[in-house]
């Protein structure tokens, strides 16, 4: 159906792209949530890793109001929150703040702008001689695997 209604004009094809890619994105989110108060820490890494691999391959990002959907719903220090703001931090053009509009800047979460700045001030602290553009280059895709998983207390076999 979306395919015929782009070729008879009513849909722009762009559109129906940006609204699969939200509503995939949103559904990933959704999942990670109920996973986490499910207290079901397998299901929200898998989730995790299809969220980077989606973005990855498709160059998406995500919105502002995922951002906030994010940080409305998770707390200080969740693995997903940091997926949002290292997207944000190494994967987004290095220009995006110059880019957004005072009501864009309105909606971010002030746990994100914090987030930001905090993990600005980390990368430049721990590279001091490399340029800042050098710095923001360690993209989520890359990271090491299960470096976003939650981290989940092993008991011993003893215990």
């Amino acid at each position: 159906m979306d395919k015929w209604a782009a070729e008879a004009g009513d849909i722009d094809p762009d559109k129906i792209a940006v609204g699969r890619h939200t509503a995939a994105m949103t559904f990933f989110i959704d999942l990670y949530i109920l996973a986490e108060k499910l207290i079901d820490p397998t299901t929200a890494d898998s989730v995790i890793d299809k969220l980077i691999s989606f973005t990855a391959k498709g160059r998406w990002r995500l919105s502002h109001t995922l951002v906030a959907h994010i940080y409305a719903s998770t707390t200080e220090g969740n693995p997903l929150r940091m997926l949002a703001h290292d997207w944000y931090m190494h994967d987004i053009r290095h220009s995006w703040p110059l880019d957004l509009s005072q009501g864009f800047w309105a909606a971010l979460p002030l746990d994100f702008l914090r987030d930001l700045i905090v993990e600005n001030a980390r990368c430049q602290e721990a590279h001091p001689e490399m340029q800042i553009k050098d710095v923001f280059n360690n993209y989520p895709e890359i990271r090491k695997k299960g470096f976003y998983h939650q981290k989940v207390e092993q008991k011993s076999e003893s215990s």
